[in-house]
């Protein structure tokens, strides 16, 4: 078998490598942050950079932008904070929507919340707009971000239904705002499986009423 490389005493960013023990069944590595905690390691994560601390670093990071930044109870770091944990944070709720699909945050962003924002304020950033994605398969940068209302974020939504009647093709929620029929309505008729013909017929005014169950 090949000789363990021992990487006893080397630092790798704020770690200083102690031994290496066994921990959970796996080899791992022993270090010691310079803030004084003991975390235990993988060589690939030591070697390759991912690990510079016992996570000290980051929350160091996020401590000068918000001294320098004096945004930290702002709506618009709020939007960024938000951002970032949709993309990273296993345990958030949509996190298979982000990250299960491959978006994420481009470095210039994740890495610079002032850069972030100089690029909102000179894109229209106001308190009745959120982020939005112009291309829903593609991550956060400023080339596919805009600011958006609601309607318009809604519209955009990946898991729109889209229906196309004469060649026409619009969301459930277009079809609703151009015929005034009410969107559960025409939901209902959609699942129900309303032709094209009559998916937009007046309520109340339904051609082969007998073939449907209306749910006005």
């Amino acid at each position: 078998m090949p000789k363990l490389h021992d990487i006893s005493g080397q630092r790798f960013g704020r770690l200083t490598v102690l031994e290496r023990v066994r921990l959970n069944g796996e080899m791992t590595w022993k270090c010691r942050c310079d803030c004084g905690n003991i975390t235990y390691q993988q060589y690939h994560f030591l070697h390759t950079g991912k690990v510079k601390s016992c996570g000290c670093y980051s929350k160091d990071v996020a401590r000068k932008q918000m001294t320098r930044h004096g945004d930290y109870k702002t709506r618009l770091y709020s939007i960024y904070l938000n951002m970032k944990n949709r993309c990273r944070n296993k345990s958030n709720k949509e996190w298979k929507c982000y990250v299960g699909k491959g978006i994420k945050v481009c470095d210039e962003w994740a890495n610079d919340y002032l850069k972030f924002k100089d690029w909102a304020l000179s894109h229209g950033y106001n308190d009745n707009l959120t982020i939005d994605r112009i291309d829903n398969d593609k991550g956060y940068s400023p080339e596919n971000c805009r600011w958006a209302d609601r309607k318009t974020q809604d519209t955009n939504k990946s898991n729109n239904v889209k229906i196309t009647i004469n060649g026409v093709t619009k969301t459930l929620s277009e079809w609703s705002e151009l015929s005034g029929i009410n969107q559960m309505t025409l939901s209902h008729r959609l699942n129900a499986g309303w032709s094209k013909q009559d998916f937009l017929a007046p309520v109340g005014k339904i051609p082969n009423y007998q073939k449907y169950k209306e749910d006005a």
